[in-house]
């Protein structure tokens, strides 16, 4: 079945860095590639040759996109990173859009420095072996990827140790800014301001649902809570999952049945097709052949649970999800995602 295929050039990886960690930055890039076996095609970090771009509102532009189509933010955090306006509306833009969290601490910062909004995943040091081997594992399974061998891995993590130590050595001591002078900074980045909003809301949110999560019954419970607080982009695939789940279990038959029961259209080919005879006799296919009609046998256990899941997917689309999330996913696929569209089912649905 065709879905969802990975595009080689999505941003699976957003590194948020201040200017200051810039060569750091890079060598995390190498050791991505190298050590964990990431393309470099798939890392956005603003400081790369390729992702250069101008200040202004091109940049926050292409910063908001990136953030948005990654699946996990590695931040750099140093005390050069909390004096970086952009770090912080890049670290909030990624609590805004409930990115996996990935915090990175540069010494002299200590992880004990990191702050509250950072809760979730335990933070790490760049130039420690065990924090890195627990973000290579973590990275493998967020990014479902079978990564490079172990010896490739430590060999990598080890040359980039020593290279990190040795640029650690160099650095210069970090300058103070005073509040009023990072105040007013803050103040003049009305685009970040307006793309990500109040952050104090957004960490109040997730405690909320924290909260909600603690007081669940069941597995159950605690799933529905979850998925009802994902952005729509992970909502929308946690549907398919669900979807395929029940998919495999049926007949394709059933699928052509569904395709013209959800689009309005008659189902009955000019060419008598076996396998609905087939599916008839297995009690997935209802046979109407007064009316001339095929629909699914909505009776049969498997048909109604296949049911059950398009019926999120409608749901979904045509209530829940937010305008961006079409105006996505119709850049990626060029058509539009519902269920009465032949090349949604086609590549989504299995038809």
């Amino acid at each position: 079945m065709k879905k969802n295929v990975e595009n080689p050039n999505k941003v699976r990886i957003f590194i948020s860095h201040s200017v200051a960690n810039e060569t750091i930055a890079h060598k995390l890039v190498d050791l991505l590639v190298s050590g964990v076996g990431v393309s470099t095609t798939q890392i956005f970090c603003s400081s790369l040759p390729g992702n250069s771009i101008s200040t202004g509102k091109g940049f926050v532009e292409k910063i908001k996109s990136a953030l948005i189509e990654a699946d996990v933010v590695i931040s750099l955090l140093s005390s050069n990173y909390y004096e970086s306006i952009f770090s912080i509306a890049e670290l909030g833009g990624a609590w805004t859009l409930a990115k996996d969290p990935y915090p990175v601490v540069v010494p002299p910062l200590k992880k004990s420095d990191v702050g509250a909004v950072l809760l979730g995943r335990q933070a790490i040091k760049v130039d420690v072996e065990e924090d890195l081997d627990v973000m290579f594992d973590d990275l493998k399974n967020d990014l479902s990827i079978s990564g490079n061998a172990t010896p490739t891995w430590t060999r990598k993590k080890k040359e980039f140790i020593e290279q990190v130590q040795a640029l650690l050595n160099k650095q210069p001591a970090p300058k103070k800014v005073d509040f009023a002078s990072y105040q007013k900074v803050v103040d003049e980045l009305s685009e970040y301001k307006k793309s990500y909003g109040d952050l104090e809301a957004q960490l109040a949110a997730q405690i909320e649902i924290n909260k909600k999560l603690a007081s669940a019954k069941t597995p159950g419970d605690k799933k529905k809570i979850l998925l009802e607080n994902l952005p729509d982009q992970k909502k929308f695939d946690e549907y398919i999952k669900m979807y395929d789940k029940h998919y495999e279990a049926l007949p394709k038959i059933v699928i052509t049945a569904f395709y013209y029961l959800y689009s309005g259209k008659r189902y009955w080919p000019e060419n008598w097709d076996t396998r609905i005879d087939d599916a008839h006799d297995e009690g997935y296919l209802s046979v109407d052949e007064d009316n001339k009609t095929i629909e699914p046998n909505l009776d049969d256990p498997k048909v109604k649970r296949l049911n059950s899941a398009i019926t999120r997917i409608k749901k979904f689309l045509e209530s829940e999800a937010a305008s961006d999330f079409f105006d996505l996913f119709e850049d990626e696929n060029d058509f539009q995602p519902n269920l009465d569209n032949k090349r949604f089912w086609q590549n989504y649905l299995g038809l």
